[in-house]
């Protein structure tokens, strides 16, 4: 500080001026306030800030490049040595591992939901994928591949079980993401018997929570806060309208209207100023702005869905095997089969009956036991339940995601 400005008088309050300097009774400064000098000190602050930011968002840069090269030569190798691009197994070491690094520091969940966007965009600079799902366009199906494959892969939706098979064997997709679980509304593979013609088998399988949202047109300024305005009329399907039940009860004072498919909800919500009723995705997939989440009834519970290819995924080391029996319509012959996996020492984590198109005196059923198909213990339980059972397969071997 030179004399001057050390000999120079204080100068006097002004009456008409706050603490801070400010017109009395003016309003508070932007957050930005000081990077074109007034609030110089927290300008000087917030700017040292930002450029810490962007200097670690070039590193952050730099090293996604490093990797990305590194993907695309470890994609080489997969070619040569004949393997998929999509490594279920490894994928899920790299994400348990990632978890692990951040613990304390970042949202576990949110820093698997990066890596998955990571790892997505390096298969699709290995090899462009086709991903079938079976169901349509925002569904609950369309949630589970998004989580599993990330925006990398090139996405096509098919109602029909027998299109499913057909594809994947014709080599027209690469995987298919399907659900395997009745009791719901949304779309499930029932022609399980297809399997028995087919090389198709499960390679992964994938939990995803089915939440649900309600968003405005893209190009539109969605409300603040999180409450639906009470007059805009919401639109959704059958499936996701009788899931927020509790919601649309307080909407009184608009339509609540039905919609056969999700694109017919978002054409009619954006022609007529209303809102859509929708799974996540929707936002990701389309570009319309969220307004409210978590609307569903029942709070969020995971709904398992199952990727389908032509190839066997190796072990993991907490794996589970699913089965596909056909059992004779005789006393006895469910008990034949627990009697096996008890005898193994096998845990049944899932049994779920099925309809069959093999004959009414059929009963069909899909069995989910702990372990790898390669694993000793399932391997000899399998080849017992072959004897005790009119027709069986093993529909495939995976990474078990809820571990």
């Amino acid at each position: 500080m030179t004399k001057d400005e050390h000999d120079r008088p204080e100068a006097e309050p002004d009456p008409a001026k706050d603490e801070a300097g400010r017109p009395d009774g003016g309003p508070e400064p932007a957050e930005d306030a000081g990077v074109d000098g007034s609030d110089s000190g927290r300008g000087d602050a917030l700017g040292r800030l930002r450029s810490d930011i962007d200097g670690i968002d070039r590193q952050l840069v730099d090293l996604l490049s490093e990797r990305l090269q590194i993907a695309l030569e470890i994609g080489k190798a997969k070619v040569r040595a004949g393997h998929s691009f999509f490594d279920p197994v490894r994928e899920r070491r790299v994400l348990d591992k990632v978890r692990g690094l951040a613990g304390h520091r970042y949202p576990p969940d949110r820093i698997e939901s990066i890596y998955r966007e990571i790892i997505s965009a390096s298969r699709t600079a290995q090899a462009g994928e086709m991903v079938l799902i079976h169901g349509a366009p925002g569904s609950i199906a369309h949630e589970a591949a998004h989580l599993r494959f990330g925006t990398g892969p090139r996405f096509d939706w098919t109602p029909n079980d027998a299109d499913v098979f057909g594809r994947l064997a014709d080599g027209s997709c690469d995987y298919a993401v399907v659900s395997l679980e009745g009791r719901s509304l949304e779309l499930s593979v029932e022609r399980l018997d297809l399997f028995l013609h087919s090389s198709a088998e499960v390679f992964a399988e994938v939990a995803v929570r089915s939440t649900l949202s309600v968003f405005a047109p893209p190009g539109t300024t969605p409300p603040s806060g999180t409450q639906v305005p009470l007059d805009a009329p919401v639109f959704g399907t059958p499936a996701n309208l009788a899931r927020a039940s509790a919601f649309l009860s307080t909407r009184t004072e608009a339509p609540v209207e039905v919609a056969a498919t999700l694109g017919d909800a978002l054409r009619a919500a954006e022609s007529r100023g209303g809102m859509v009723l929708a799974p996540p995705v929707v936002g990701v997939t389309f570009g319309w702005s969220e307004v409210a989440g978590g609307v569903q009834d029942e709070s969020a519970r995971k709904r398992r869905f199952f990727v389908l290819a032509t190839r066997s995924a190796p072990p993991s080391g907490r794996d589970r095997t699913l089965l596909l029996l056909v059992l004779a319509n005789r006393s006895g012959a469910l008990h034949g089969v627990t009697e096996v996996l008890v005898e193994s020492g096998l845990n049944l984590s899932w049994m779920e009956p099925k309809s069959s198109h093999l004959g009414s005196w059929d009963h069909l059923f899909l069995f989910e036991i702990d372990g790898h198909r390669e694993d000793p213990a399932v391997a000899r339980a399998v080849e017992r339940l072959a004897r005790r059972t009119e027709v069986m397969r093993v529909l495939g071997s995976y990474p078990h995601e809820f571990a």
